[in-house]
């Protein structure tokens, strides 16, 4: 008999759970045959006629004695008495039939999925389950079949847990949306000082987009003042100036509270390959168009302090990877730089295959933050101010700690932030950085004017 029960976790979707009941009846009466059972022969001189009795029978069958099928079965017997007297034995007998059957009876029920019950849970070895199998049949004349069945059950537990089926199934993964260089703000992200906006671009001869972050006294119309630039690089693949703006109503509030000094965000479209040039492919220019052709539209255009001691550069993930990629190679455009979640170690792949990323992906020798750091390392001027930010949950935690110690081994100075337990996420990052981050920008850049 087959039963099925409807669990319900709350809100979510009910979970059906699959629950044989015979066969967990069962898990509980060889628990309780195994903690409950007496042995009869405790006698320590029935013990030593057993265990000759026993060496008798093996002397025999080395001789070559054929027995009857009376005899065998008489045997047989003595053996398995002689293992029930056994104290060695019949501790370990106990402790393999309480395992077996305490793993049998937690994998037919519904919380098995749960963590702290697998946690605490010894799940018995394949040797464990068939010696526990021969053991209650040799022990208690149990019906070998049902012995046999338990095993079963318990050998496809030890295997994997139960999969667990719901009504309706989680959704696909969504496949990245196709790469375009203009994506205008979604309705539920626009604020008030957070704008959008194009350029043509003169060597893809196409608009490019980008998002801007104003700062408060922006709106000002009859103010004179000038601001400082910090450019922020997505991370994924492909580009969109609107993957990181889930970041500026963080940085609006620094602003307004007046925490920290006012500043324009610039939300920087990295093309195609996310802030890498692609060698002999016009189309798949993403950091030419951004240094060469976005820097300059947005001096023009809006009221920046256009020169290198009040320009920044900042990004995470494949945007951190741009970040200290493009620093190095431009020092001479950026003052301060901060590269979060960067994936140093495919950086390094990249040093080491003289640019390959992949089969199907290679970029121009030397364009990776390992050998731009050597060569940086060289000259060392302009200074930059670098910062390095990770979370200790990140997947690029181990590997940016490594590219760290990379650039102590150059000598080359840089500021680092270790955020506890964050994830490989800008957000959670900013949930409690952003303020010493947008401060650290603050602090390289000159005075204002």
């Amino acid at each position: 008999m087959i039963a099925s029960n409807i669990v319900s976790t709350g809100p979510t979707e009910p979970i059906t759970v699959v629950r044989v009941t015979p066969i967990r009846m069962m898990a509980s009466l060889i628990m309780k045959l195994g903690m409950t059972g007496t042995d009869k022969r405790e006698n320590d001189s029935e013990d030593i006629n057993g265990r000759t009795c026993l060496r008798k029978r093996r002397e025999q069958l080395r001789r070559g004695k054929v027995y009857d099928d009376k005899e065998r079965r008489s045997d047989h017997r003595q053996t398995g008495e002689l293992l029930a007297t056994d104290p060695l034995h019949r501790r370990l007998r106990k402790q393999n039939i309480k395992q077996v059957a305490e793993f049998m009876i937690a994998f037919l029920t519904p919380d098995w999925n749960s963590a702290h019950l697998r946690k605490r849970l010894v799940v018995p070895s394949s040797f464990t389950l068939a010696f526990t199998v021969m053991d209650c049949v040799l022990m208690y004349r149990l019906n070998l079949r049902v012995c046999l069945l338990v095993a079963c059950v318990a050998s496809s537990a030890n295997a994997a847990p139960p999969k667990v089926s719901t009504k309706k199934d989680a959704p696909a993964k969504k496949p990245p949306a196709p790469f375009a260089w203009v994506n205008p703000i979604p309705a539920k992200q626009q604020l008030a000082l957070l704008k959008h906006g194009t350029f043509t671009s003169s060597s893809l001869d196409v608009e490019v987009g980008y998002a801007i972050q104003l700062p408060p006294s922006y709106s000002n119309r009859d103010s004179n003042q000038r601001f400082p630039v910090v450019y922020y690089l997505h991370g994924g693949r492909p580009g969109s100036e609107t993957k990181s703006i889930g970041l500026a109503p963080k940085i609006a509030e620094s602003m307004e509270s007046k925490q920290v000094r006012e500043m324009i965000y610039v939300f920087v479209n990295g093309g195609p390959v996310s802030h890498y040039n692609i060698p002999n492919e016009p189309t798949k220019q993403g950091a030419n168009v951004f240094i060469h052709e976005l820097i300059p539209h947005i001096d023009s255009t809006y009221r920046t302090m256009a020169d290198r001691e009040h320009r920044g550069i900042e990004g995470f993930s494949q945007g951190g990877r741009g970040t200290m990629r493009l620093s190095l190679r431009y020092p001479e455009l950026f003052c301060s730089a901060a590269a979060g979640g960067g994936g140093y170690e495919t950086e390094r792949l990249i040093s080491a295959s003289g640019g390959r990323e992949s089969e199907t992906l290679v970029f121009a020798k030397g364009d990776n933050t390992w050998d731009l750091a050597r060569d940086y390392a060289n000259n060392r001027t302009p200074k930059v101010n670098w910062m390095i930010y990770v979370g200790t949950q990140c997947f690029n935690y181990e590997n940016n700690l490594a590219y760290m110690k990379f650039l102590e081994s150059l000598e080359i100075p840089h500021r680092k932030i270790i955020v506890p337990d964050a994830k490989h996420s800008a957000s959670e990052v900013y949930e409690t950085k952003c303020l010493e981050i947008m401060q650290f920008h603050a602090n390289n850049f000159g005075e204002s004017r």
